[in-house]
């Protein structure tokens, strides 16, 4: 596990740094 972010991201495809939006992508920052 690199970051919590990431690992939401990964398993609800919600990216919160983002602001929210609905991603499979991983986060910029």
């Amino acid at each position: 596990m690199t970051s919590r972010t990431d690992s939401r991201n990964l398993t609800t495809g919600y990216d919160y740094t983002s602001g929210g939006r609905i991603t499979t992508e991983t986060p910029a920052r």
